[in-house]
């Protein structure tokens, strides 16, 4: 009777442990995961100020451009040039928009490159658990 309650003692032992390794385990993963969605907000932020930058100096230009046509009237070229300039802007929008991923998208990205589940990972590694072992009964 004695040796049963040890190893239903020792039993919870190997449990409680093996719950331990998974909460770290979790842990790891939930700040590798925060710090990867920190960079992941700093890289759009910094994606949308140059996107924001490069339509101001386009649109900049065209203004500039528009004000030495109304002074010099008689120029066909500047006005050439300034309605390819205001085309051109408004293609950098919409391929701008166009490659900016959805939340959909980066979500399915994110499932593809998600990690293995614990049991899946090979022997020895770090984050898997260890194998239960079986109880004489």
């Amino acid at each position: 009777m004695i040796a049963h309650m040890l190893a239903r003692v020792a039993l919870g032992v190997i449990l409680l442990d093996g719950q331990r390794r998974t909460r770290r385990a979790i842990t790891r993963e939930a700040h590798i995961m925060s710090t990867k969605l920190d960079q992941l907000r700093a890289d759009v932020a910094a994606n949308r100020s140059v996107t924001e930058s490069a339509i101001a100096l386009l649109q900049g230009l065209k203004q500039k451009l528009d004000e030495a046509i109304v002074s010099d009237d008689s120029d066909a070229a500047l006005q050439e040039l300034s309605d390819s300039l205001e085309s051109e802007t408004a293609k950098l929008a919409q391929a701008v928009s166009a490659n900016t991923p959805t939340v959909a998208s980066v979500g399915e990205a994110t499932a593809q490159t998600a990690s293995p589940a614990p049991e899946d990972l090979p022997d020895g590694h770090p984050f898997k658990p260890a194998p239960e072992e079986p109880t004489a009964s």
